[in-house]
C-alpha cells in the first residue's frame, strides 16, 4: 500500500498532460504514436503543470481553496503520517472533485486550442509558429483539406483526378472532393467525390496537340490536312459523366492522384456573380 499509493498519485497528477496531448492533435486514422517515450513524458509533464496551475489558480481565487503541498510531498515520498491520511479522508470529496476537474479541463482546453489553431491557421507551413502547432501526424489532412492556405486564400473546393487501372486499361476519374477517410495506420483508404466523370487515358494519344502556334494552330492554319481532320474528329469533351450523387475511389486501386485547389473568381457584368471552371476539356 505504501509503495503503490505514491505511484497512483503521481499517475493521477501527470494524467491530465497525457489527456491534453492526445486530444489536441489532429491525426490521420487511429494509428499509434511512435514518438520517443522520453519526449512523450516530457510533453505530458509540461502540459500537466500548466493545467494544474490553471486549476489551482481558479480554486484559490474563486473558491478560496488550496492544496497542502506538504501533505502531497509526504504522500509521494511514502513518509505520510496517519494525520495526513485522516486529512485526505476528511476532504475526499474535494480531492475527487479536483482530479475530476483535472481530467475535464484538458479535454475542453485541447478542443479550444485545436479550434484556435485551425481558425487562425497557426499550423500553416509558412507560419512562424509552424514548429509548435503543426500536426505532424496528419499529412493527408493538409493535402486534402486546404489547411496550408491562409484564411483569405482557402480554396472553395478541391478537384481530384485519379488514374485507375481496370481490365488492363487506365482510366482517369475526376470530381470534386467531398470526404476522405484514412485507415487505422493513417494511410488514405478512400475518397468520396461528387460530379464524377471519367475517360480512357489512351484517348489522350488521339487528342494530343501537334506543335503549332496559338490560335492559328487551333484553327488548323499551317497544319497538314490529315492533322487538322484528326483534331476535328476528337470530341470537345473527352470525359463523360458518371450518374450518381457520390462516387467512391479506393486508394489502393489508384495509380496516381492529382489534387487541384480551386477558388471562385468574381466576374463583373450586368450582375456580379461567382463562377468557376470545374473541368477542362
Amino acid at each position: 500500500m505504501n509503495i503503490a499509493l505514491p505511484a497512483i498519485i503521481a499517475f493521477l497528477i501527470i494524467l491530465p498532460g497525457f489527456a491534453f496531448r492526445s486530444r489536441w492533435q489532429i491525426v490521420d486514422g487511429t494509428r499509434l504514436d511512435y514518438s520517443p517515450f522520453g519526449q512523450v513524458v516530457v510533453n505530458a509533464v509540461i502540459y500537466a503543470a500548466l493545467i494544474h496551475s490553471i486549476i489551482l489558480a481558479f480554486s484559490a481565487v474563486v473558491l478560496d481553496r488550496g492544496v497542502r503541498f506538504d501533505v502531497l510531498i509526504r504522500l509521494l515520498s511514502s513518509s505520510a503520517t496517519p494525520s495526513d491520511y485522516e486529512l485526505v479522508h476528511r476532504d475526499i470529496a474535494w480531492v475527487s472533485a479536483y482530479f475530476f476537474a483535472a481530467l475535464f479541463v484538458p479535454i475542453m482546453l485541447a478542443y479550444a486550442v485545436k479550434k484556435i489553431v485551425s481558425e487562425f491557421r497557426l499550423d500553416r507551413k509558412d507560419s512562424r509558429l509552424c514548429d509548435i502547432f503543426r500536426f505532424k501526424r496528419a499529412p493527408w489532412y493538409y493535402l486534402l483539406s486546404g489547411a496550408d492556405f491562409s484564411k483569405n486564400k482557402v480554396p472553395d473546393f478541391i478537384q481530384i483526378a485519379a488514374v485507375v487501372c481496370l481490365g488492363g486499361q487506365s482510366y482517369i476519374y475526376q470530381g470534386i472532393l467531398e470526404y476522405y477517410y484514412p485507415d487505422e495506420q493513417g494511410q488514405l483508404d478512400r475518397l468520396v467525390i461528387s460530379s464524377a466523370s471519367r475517360r480512357l487515358l489512351s484517348n489522350d494519344d488521339a487528342a494530343r496537340l501537334l506543335p503549332g502556334r496559338g490560335e492559328e494552330f487551333n484553327r488548323g492554319v499551317g497544319v497538314p490536312k490529315e492533322s487538322s481532320k484528326r483534331r476535328r474528329d476528337v470530341p470537345k469533351s473527352r470525359f463523360y459523366p458518371i450518374l450518381g450523387d457520390y462516387f467512391v475511389l479506393h486508394y489502393d486501386e489508384v495509380v496516381t492522384l492529382n489534387v487541384r485547389y480551386m477558388k471562385y473568381t468574381k466576374v463583373v457584368d450586368s450582375v456580379e456573380e461567382n463562377t468557376a471552371a470545374l473541368y477542362a476539356s
